[in-house]
Order: structure tokens, then sequence, then C-alpha cells
């Protein structure tokens, strides 16, 4: 996300170098089937409840105005923090937004791979939705337990943002299957977000799973892509109209975690920890009764 607005649209940072990305810029819509990274040892299986977290690691800059003007150095520093943050919570799966492949502008190293080894998760599952010589970011997912059919889905252009897209792996819950999505949508356009919302809740209803979304929604709760993605997979959260913030610079609710009906929240919570210019947003779900 960023820091001005235009037309009551929020544009980010990362657009200030997307003019130099549209000719590269994916021209449409995109899926692949990725691998499973280990890391190490997987824990148990979630029983009782499956504790989650959705984050903007903002690429790795902390509230830093630009990654651009952040060293290698502190790059390390923030994404250590960021994996600090996780381990205090202790999720069992992480949804991550802007984290970066070894790339120019932010130390040429892997972010996903420093945020496993910080927070000590044991898998981890790779969205690459740019990719471009030396600039390689997306969402991604982290987990200490099983990850499994994992896929990452690019959306089409939307100019003039770059290429937003998901990640999505199963996991179990009392031995029964959830998929787990990290989103990132379009910040610049609410047209492009209807059109990526409805990418989205095809590939969901495809799998065929209970589903937990996790990620930068870049829109509220009345917005009318998150109220038709809602209403389509008949998704919920806890205290949707709240005043929470997740992003403190505008004030505003971007972040969200939201569930299929299958599944009830145990907890939910918004954790005013400053290692991202967005805040984490934490919950546990449990089965409904």
């Amino acid at each position: 996300m960023g820091r001005w607005r235009r037309g009551g649209v929020m544009v980010g940072t990362t657009a200030s170098a997307s003019l130099g990305l549209l000719l590269w810029s994916s021209p449409g819509p995109a899926s692949v089937t990725v691998p499973v990274a280990p890391h190490g040892e997987v824990g148990a299986p979630a029983e009782g409840s499956l504790r989650v977290m959705s984050l903007n690691v903002a690429h790795g800059r902390g509230e830093r105005f630009s990654q651009y003007l952040v060293r290698r150095a502190e790059h390390e520093a923030y994404l250590d923090g960021a994996g600090d943050l996780v381990r205090s919570h202790a999720p069992h799966v992480v949804g991550l937004q802007e984290v970066d492949g070894p790339s120019w502008p932010t130390g040429r190293f892997d972010h996903l791979a420093r945020l496993a080894q910080a927070s000590r998760k044991a898998r981890s599952v790779r969205g690459t939705h740019v990719d471009l010589p030396g600039l390689q970011y997306g969402a991604s997912l982290l987990g200490d337990v099983e990850l499994t059919e994992a896929s990452s889905h690019t959306f089409g252009r939307t100019l003039p943002s770059p290429p937003k897209g998901f990640v999505v792996a199963r996991t179990t819950l009392d031995g029964r299957p959830v998929d787990v999505v990290s989103v990132h949508l379009d910040f610049a356009s609410r047209w492009a977000r209807g059109r990526q919302v409805r990418q989205l809740a095809q590939v969901v209803r495809d799998r065929g799973h209970p589903v937990v979304l996790l990620g930068d929604f870049n829109m509220g709760w009345d917005a009318h892509a998150m109220r038709w993605l809602v209403d389509e997979l008949q998704l919920h959260t806890v205290d949707p109209e709240a005043a929470l913030v997740t992003f403190p610079s505008t004030g505003d609710r971007l972040d969200w975690v939201l569930a299929s009906p299958e599944l009830t929240f145990v907890s939910h919570d918004v954790v005013d920890t400053p290692v991202s210019d967005h805040r984490a947003v934490v919950g546990a779900l449990a089965w409904g009764r």
C-alpha cells in the first residue's frame, strides 16, 4: 500500500515504479501450480482451532516511505521484526503480501526465506506476481503445519498498477481440509478489484473446500467488490463495520481475515505493532457448532 490518495483511491509507493513496468506487466490472468518449500520439520496438525495471521510486509521497508530508500541491513532488520511478531502470535498459517524475491531495490536477497527463518516456519508457498529481471514479488504463505495443493494466480493487467494476485494452499483442521489464501488486490481501481474478486471466487469455488481468506484487499467492508465477494462465497468476519485501522497513515481498514460459513471465529484482533505500514490481523477459527 502507500502514502497518498488520488480521486478517493489509494495509490502506493509501489505505483511510483509501476510506470516503468507497464510494458512487461502480465497481459492476462495466469494460474500455476507451485511447490511448497520446506524449511524445517512441521508441527502437529491444527486441532480445535486454526490460528492465522495476515500481514503486508511492505517489501521489508517497515514504516519507511519507500523501499528504494532502505539499505539491505535495514530490510533484514525490518523482516526480522516481522518474523518476531509472527512467532509471538504463533499462527499455524500466515498470509503475506508484498514479499520480495531477490530484487535490486530491496537488498538482492530472498525476503520470504528470511521471514521463514525469523518466524521459524517450516513451510512456505511463494507467489511471484511481478516477475522481471531483478524484480520479483507477490503474495505468499508461511506455515508450521503441512501445506499441500498449492497454486499461484496472477490477475490480468490493471494499469497503472503492477500485477497483483494470490496464492492458495490446503491445510487441515481436525483432519478436515481447509484452503488458506493470501491475496493482494489492486489499489488504484475499483473496477480492477471487481474483476479480481471474480477470478478469486472462481478458484475458491473450483477447489471446493471451506476457505480462509487473508490479505490486503485495498478496500473496506462497504466497497462494492467486497460485498460481491462476501455474498458470493458467504464469507464472514468479526465486527466487519467496526472502526478498526490496519493502514494507519490513512486510518483505513484494508486488511482482512474472512472465512467460509462452516468456520466460526474464536478470536480476532488487529495488532498495533509497527513492523510495516500495515498492521497485522490475527484470528483463530474453529468448525461451527
